[in-house]
C-alpha cells in the first residue's frame, strides 16, 4: 500500500510490519513515486528516479491476486498511512502496474519521460 501520512510522508506497508516511510512531498511540486517488489529483492522506493529505501527479501510475503487496487483513497484500515480515512487531495498521473519488477535503469528512464 502507497499512501501518505498527515505529515505528507510516503508511506509503503505491507504484511509482517514491513514499513518504509519515505520522505515528505512538497505541496505543489511534481513528484514520481515508484514502488517495485520481488521475493529476491524486496520492496523498493525510488522517489524522483533515486532509490530512497528498501527492505529485506521475503520469500514467505506473497501477493494475493484477490487484492483490489484503490486509488486516491484508503480502502481498509492502515497501520500507519491514514489515520484519519481521508481522500488524496491531489493530481495523479499515469499511474502503471507491472508484471516484473523494475530495476533502477527502467525508473530512472520513467522518471524522465513523465516530466
Amino acid at each position: 500500500m502507497i499512501s501518505l501520512n498527515d505529515q505528507g510522508h510516503i508511506i509503503l506497508e505491507y504484511p509482517q510490519n514491513q514499513i518504509i516511510i519515505g520522505p515528505s512531498v512538497i505541496s505543489n511540486s511534481w513528484t514520481h513515486i515508484t514502488q517495485t517488489y520481488s521475493i529476491d529483492n524486496g520492496i523498493k522506493l525510488y522517489v524522483n528516479g533515486t532509490l530512497f529505501n528498501q527492505t529485506y527479501s521475503s520469500s514467505s510475503f506473497s501477493i494475493d491476486p484477490s487484492y483490489t487496487i484503490t486509488v486516491g483513497n484508503c480502502s481498509q484500515n492502515c497501520y500507519i498511512c491514514d489515520v484519519n480515512g481521508t481522500s488524496y487531495n491531489g493530481f495523479i498521473d499515469e499511474f502503471r502496474v507491472y508484471t516484473r519488477e523494475l530495476n533502477a535503469s527502467n525508473v530512472q528512464k520513467l522518471t524522465i519521460q513523465s516530466k
